[in-house]
Formats: structure tokens, C-alpha cells, sequence
């Protein structure tokens, strides 16, 4: 792994282990009544976290393949569980060196929340940022730095609205 890769590791660690976070919580009420899957997927999670920390990269990745097959089988393809389990999966991937199946993973992924959650919506920026990570660490600087500018775009937009609706409550 190179210098530049490993000072991003805790990054895209903090993000594997937000979105673990963001999928274990979601209230109770708002998963499907199916069974047992919501707990059993808050269950794998809570095992693919553990397995991420310890470094057993093998073992997540078996994990979060069988979370991403129950996400799928109980949401669907488009909840954002499921986009979430979809993310998981591809940074075990990326972190293991298999960008290729990392790639796919992160562009259904990006595309995806494009379409559910929005081109500025927080899991879609976080997406985007890891296939730049992505393509850095592949060296496809050009396209990584392509992601990197629509991400700093988005960002900025983001900015604005949230300054243009503080400056709308505050009058």
C-alpha cells in the first residue's frame, strides 16, 4: 500500500463504520415487518464492523455479501439500506485490492442514490468520494480528479443552500 493510500485508511475506515452506524439505527418502525431480516441485517452489520476493525477483510467481505443479498431480498434494490450495504461491501472490496469488483459496486451504488437520494444528499457525496479514493489508489488520477471536482461542486451547492436557509430563518 502506498504512503498516499494509507493516509486515507482512517477516512474510509470512519465511513465503513458511519454507514454501519447509520444502517444499525434505523428506527424500528421504518423497517419492513419481514420476518426477522431488519435485526438479522443489524446483526451482520454489527459483525461486519467487527470483522473490518480486526482486519479480517475475508471474513467482512463474507459478512457483508450475505447483508447485501438480505438488504436486497427484504428492501429492495433502491432503499437506501440496501445502497448503504452496497457501499459496505465495496469499501471491504477496495480495501483488499479488488477494485475492479470495488468499481462496479461503487458506480451502482453512486448511481443509484443519484436517483433515490439526490446528487447532494451526504451517502451520495460519501460514494462519490470513495470511487475517487478509488481511482487514486488504481492510478486513474485523471478520473479521480474529474470525481474530485464534481464532489467540491457539490459541495459548494450544498453550502449555499444551507447558508441561503439560515439567512431566509434568521430574517
Amino acid at each position: 500500500m502506498s504512503k498516499r493510500r494509507a493516509g486515507w485508511g482512517h477516512l474510509r475506515r470512519n465511513t465503513l463504520v458511519a454507514a454501519l452506524a447509520i444502517i444499525s439505527a434505523w428506527p424500528v418502525k421504518a423497517q419492513l415487518p419481514t420476518a426477522n431480516s431488519p435485526q438479522q441485517l443489524q446483526s451482520l452489520n454489527a459483525q461486519v464492523e467487527e470483522a473490518y476493525r480486526a482486519g479480517d477483510y475475508v471474513r467482512g467481505t463474507a459478512l457483508a455479501e450475505h447483508a447485501l443479498g438480505l438488504a436486497r431480498q427484504t428492501f429492495g434494490n433502491r432503499d437506501p439500506r440496501t445502497l448503504n450495504s452496497l457501499n459496505i461491501l465495496a469499501l471491504l472490496y477496495d480495501s483488499q485490492g479488488r477494485y475492479n469488483h470495488a468499481e462496479r459496486l461503487y458506480q451502482e451504488t453512486l448511481q443509484a442514490s443519484r436517483e433515490v437520494l439526490g446528487p447532494r444528499h451526504p451517502d451520495t457525496l460519501a460514494t462519490l468520494n470513495n470511487l475517487a479514493d478509488l481511482y487514486r489508489a488504481w492510478g486513474r488520477y485523471g478520473e479521480a480528479e474529474a470525481l474530485r471536482a464534481n464532489l467540491r461542486k457539490r459541495k459548494q451547492q450544498v453550502r449555499r443552500r444551507e447558508t441561503a436557509d439560515s439567512e431566509r430563518g434568521e430574517a
